[in-house]
């Protein structure tokens, strides 16, 4: 046998070592996964492992809630209410009807203080749409650093003066008899024939 061919098959003998040495290798112990308050977590992490890092619980948001479908309305089409706001007095200025691609909303209602809730009724007094948005003048109150003692910064407030103009788009329902609008004072949202928490600015006759 020439030195060629012995260095060749001396290779292929240490090769094939290597081969059966590492598929009878231990195998690694598997990894177990528990599902945690709100997180995943790895039993398994040995030192000089990174750890996994936490996945948060789901959380019910805008972007994962069913579309909400309202009965009756009319596909394509809303209606916008354009109000003036002074103080708990409310008037409806303008109302104005919009054509064009609209999506169901993939969210229900925010209920808090500091909002605005318009909602369309039949002449059952059965609710067919309702939303809410943020009360264009809403008092907000922030620390004002640059005025009391150094460290107690005083309290200050904001709020819009005077007459303030405010849209709400609602779906294009027919049957729709009575717009109300409420200023909310409360985080809960209403139950079915409940009135919503908060004040009522206006109750007003929708004509057919």
């Amino acid at each position: 046998m020439n030195p060629k061919s012995r260095r060749f098959w001396l290779l292929m003998t240490v090769l094939l070592v290597v081969v059966a040495v590492w598929e009878r290798r231990p195998s690694p112990e598997p990894t177990l996964l528990t599902a945690g308050p709100g997180v995943s977590r790895n039993d398994s992490v040995s030192p000089g492992q990174r750890p996994p890092v936490p996945r948060p619980a789901a959380v019910v948001s805008a972007t994962n809630v069913p579309a909400v479908a309202v009965v009756g309305a009319v596909p394509g089409r809303q209606r916008a209410f354009r109000f003036v706001l002074s103080g708990d007095e409310l008037q409806l200025e303008a109302s104005t009807e919009l054509q064009g691609d609209f999506r169901p909303l993939r969210r229900g209602a925010i209920w808090a203080p500091g909002r605005i809730c318009c909602r369309l009724l039949d002449a059952e007094q059965r609710v067919l749409a309702e939303d809410t948005v943020p009360a264009p003048d809403f008092t907000c109150t922030v620390l004002d650093a640059s005025s009391g003692s150094p460290g107690e910064p005083v309290p200050v407030r904001f709020t819009a003066d005077g007459p303030i103009t405010f849209q709400v788009r609602l779906p294009d329902v027919p049957t729709a008899r009575e717009l109300r609008v409420y200023r909310l004072t409360g985080f809960q949202a209403p139950g079915a024939g409940a009135e919503p928490a908060g004040r009522l600015l206006a109750s007003l006759t929708l004509q057919p």
